[in-house]
């Protein structure tokens, strides 16, 4: 049975996959992949559709709240059977970053440059950007660094480089033993894989 997702964007999309994929779980139709403001407004129809099929729901938590679960409780009260809807805090970056050991190798900077605690940042992906900067990488740099005066927040290849780096390095097992906020999802990922094999 597919697994339907509704993510903010197309990084948030590659980590959903690849947790899935921990567990052989196939995805179905991608949903969203436009901001929070779009899963947070069609949150309602996604549950409903959930009673019947199994769906995974990943948004940023950011600064819209200082509890994860306050949040989740707030935008979503009655999860169907089947709705896995989680928070990344404060950003899907902080997961990323919590696989400090190949995040070092894709990015080519040192392991210690890597906060230890990240779902403590305020800012992660910022803070993925500032290392970012200090690559002895060309592509890595001028990918992920915005130009000079460019007025943009990221680098011309930040999701693509970084939707690789999930793809081909990331390890979520090891990245949950740093971030909690990670190892939730997947153990509450793991739960519905064990729905679904029950179907």
């Amino acid at each position: 049975m597919e697994v339907k997702l509704a993510v903010e964007g197309t990084l948030d999309e590659a980590v959903a996959r690849k947790i899935l994929a921990m567990f052989g779980l196939v995805v179905g139709p991608v949903h969203g992949k436009r901001g929070k403001h779009y899963i947070d407004n069609n949150l309602t129809g996604f549950n409903n559709a959930a009673r019947f099929e199994p769906w995974l729901v990943i948004r940023d938590l950011n600064s819209d709240c200082e509890c994860a679960p306050n949040l989740v409780r707030a935008r979503l009260p009655n999860p169907s059977s089947c709705m896995v809807f989680r928070l990344a805090v404060r950003e899907v970056e902080s997961w990323l970053m919590a696989d400090a050991v190949e995040l070092a190798k894709y990015l080519r900077i040192r392991y210690a440059l890597i906060p230890k605690d990240t779902d403590n940042l305020a800012r992660p992906k910022e803070e993925l950007i500032r290392l970012s900067n200090r690559s002895s990488s060309r592509k890595v740099k001028e990918g992920m660094v915005p130009r000079p005066g460019s007025g943009a927040s990221e680098g011309p290849l930040y999701t693509t480089l970084m939707a690789e780096f999930v793809r081909n390095s990331w390890s979520p097992a090891s990245a949950a033993c740093v971030s909690e906020s990670l190892d939730g999802c997947i153990k509450r990922v793991q739960v519905l894989a064990r729905q679904i094999s029950c179907l």
